[in-house]
């Protein structure tokens, strides 16, 4: 080991903001920030700000430093400390992020894919230039935007017409299949893979009735019983229900 090897030729060691392996603890001499305070002060302010924007609770992302490092694993038990006092704000991911602020940037980008933008509320990153969020938010935003013209166009393209107000059914079945997609109504849940399976369901659908030469309503009235169903199902008030008749069960 070197320090060892330094120890034994007489040469001074001293360790900067990482502390070392405990073994050789006692032959270097150590500049070290208390780092399981700044992960307490890291978890206390993330807290006071979305009590700030008046959030009584929240999900959030956690993207750390190199996860074997002693600095990572100190901050996260200062910082899992105090989150522990406040279960309403849950971490819903831990990320190693190897202290690197592009690549913290880039699994930020890919959580808010995963979880939708609603679907997370606070994110703490060690890497020294923290996690841009916003700018992630901003570039699904225009991605989408992006999608949703290139869409209208290719339907104007289909009917070799233009109409600015196609009604409400566009609206309604995006909302259907992104709900067959499995995204949640309360947000926070929802794949691209799952999308693009409920587009490809509600476009067969729509083919099956065509090929059936069913009448057109039939169309709508399917497309409403679904979306009927799938709204009940993810409904949050169902759940609770559901929960508290087990609960009743289990006790009787």
């Amino acid at each position: 080991m070197p320090i060892e090897q330094a120890k034994r030729a007489n040469i001074p060691v001293l360790a900067f903001d990482g502390p070392t392996d405990p073994s050789v603890a006692g032959d270097v001499m150590s500049v070290l920030s208390n780092n399981e305070e700044l992960g307490e002060y890291a978890a206390e302010n993330l807290i006071d700000g979305l009590k700030a924007q008046g959030r009584a609770s929240g999900k959030i992302i956690v993207l750390t430093g190199t996860a074997s490092m002693l600095v990572t694993q100190d901050r996260m038990v200062g910082f899992d400390k105090v989150m522990s006092t406040a279960p309403r704000y849950q971490v819903i991911s831990e990320q190693d992020a190897n202290w690197d602020p592009t690549l913290s940037g880039t699994i930020a980008q890919q959580l808010i894919a995963k979880y939708g933008c609603g679907g997370i509320q606070g994110a703490y990153g060690m890497a020294d230039y923290g996690v841009r969020v916003e700018r992630a938010l901003i570039g699904l935003f225009t991605v989408s935007g992006a999608l949703a013209a290139l869409g209208g166009a290719l339907l104007s393209y289909s009917y070799a017409s233009a109409n600015p107000d196609p009604g409400l059914q566009p609206l309604i079945l995006s909302a259907v299949a992104a709900l067959l997609g499995g995204v949640s109504l309360a947000g926070g849940r929802g794949l691209p893979l799952g999308l693009l399976a409920g587009t490809l369901t509600v476009a067969l659908t729509a083919q099956i009735v065509a090929m059936t030469a069913l009448p057109d309503y039939t169309t709508e009235l399917l497309y409403a019983a679904l979306l009927a169903v799938i709204v009940a199902i993810d409904a949050p008030g169902l759940h609770r229900m559901l929960d508290r008749l087990k609960a009743r069960a289990a006790a009787g």
